[in-house]
């Protein structure tokens, strides 16, 4: 008799990031997998699925993938041209509101998009082997 019940977990280093898979299994009648990943990587979701689904028919399988960044590139960059049109969009509103208008770069590091970590964007296909 094989157990349903387990527990798994692996870990990944290249390109300076280091990835962490944990796998969790329990007995169920039907396959159910749930995946958790860092945004970074959740274009990935659909092929995770189908790695479990293809060892896997049955089952409640939860999937947890963690993600870190060496120190050496853990670094972050500003999106000027994201900083930049937050800015205008920020002042607009403040005039409309007859507010003034903030002047603080705190301000601008708070809008979605300009603080980008990890010394920018990595292509999350190119990390596919280190979760896979």
């Amino acid at each position: 008799m094989r157990s349903m019940t387990g527990f798994g977990r692996g870990e990944a280093q290249g390109d300076g990031v280091r990835i962490t898979v944990e796998i969790k299994t329990v007995n169920r009648r039907q396959l159910e997998v749930v995946v958790s990943l860092p945004r970074e990587l959740e274009s990935l979701e659909p092929r995770v699925r189908s790695e479990v689904s293809r060892d896997l028919s049955r089952g409640r399988c939860e999937v947890r993938v963690q993600m870190e960044r060496d120190a050496a590139a853990s670094g972050f960059r500003v999106d000027r041209t994201a900083a930049l049109a937050c800015a205008r969009e920020l002042t607009a509103v403040a005039a409309e509101l007859g507010w003034p208008a903030p002047d603080s770069v705190e301000v601008l590091l708070r809008c979605p998009g300009v603080v980008i970590a990890g010394g920018g964007s990595q292509d999350p296909e190119e990390l596919w082997p280190l979760v896979s």
